[in-house]
């Protein structure tokens, strides 16, 4: 198996790491966090995002266009308060990782991390990890016309 992208170079590592201390630095409700090669397209505000936002993290794909599994950390939706309240839980969880050397189920690294994170963290609640709408990362590759013209 070929090694992700992100082990390639010291930089692409420790930058999917980065977000863990969002939560010591923002104030806010929500966070949206952009990869730098992201575009936005046209305006857009909390409403964009519906009623039923995410209480934890909401990530979108990367490859296929009509995958509504959440797998993609470079455009993600952040729950600030949430990632407080189980900032030192993560902590933990991520090192006993790295201590033992055990890989994480969703991925490579960070994305991967908080994906295996916040789909266990609390068994009765699965919402905690959702899909970030295909609109909000549209891919130069993608297909349809209906994810081009909704892009945000």
């Amino acid at each position: 198996q070929e090694a992700s992208h992100l082990y390639s170079h010291q930089g692409n590592y420790i930058g999917t790491w980065q977000r863990i201390d969002i939560p010591l630095f923002i104030d806010a409700e929500y966070c949206l966090l952009l990869d730098a090669d992201t575009i936005v397209h046209k305006f857009f505000d909390l409403s964009d995002f519906g009623l039923d936002i995410t209480p934890g993290i909401a990530f979108s794909n990367e490859m296929f266009e009509e995958d509504t599994r959440p797998s993609n950390a470079g455009v993600a939706l952040l729950n600030v308060p949430k990632f407080r309240q189980t900032y030192n839980d993560f902590k933990s969880f991520f090192r006993e990782h790295a201590d033992e050397e055990k890989y994480f189920i969703g991925g490579p690294s960070g994305q991967a991390a908080y994906l295996d994170f916040y789909k266990g963290y609390n068994n009765e609640d699965a919402s905690l990890v959702q899909h970030l709408d295909t609109t909000f990362n549209v891919k130069p590759y993608y297909k349809l016309k209906k994810n081009f013209d909704k892009r945000k």
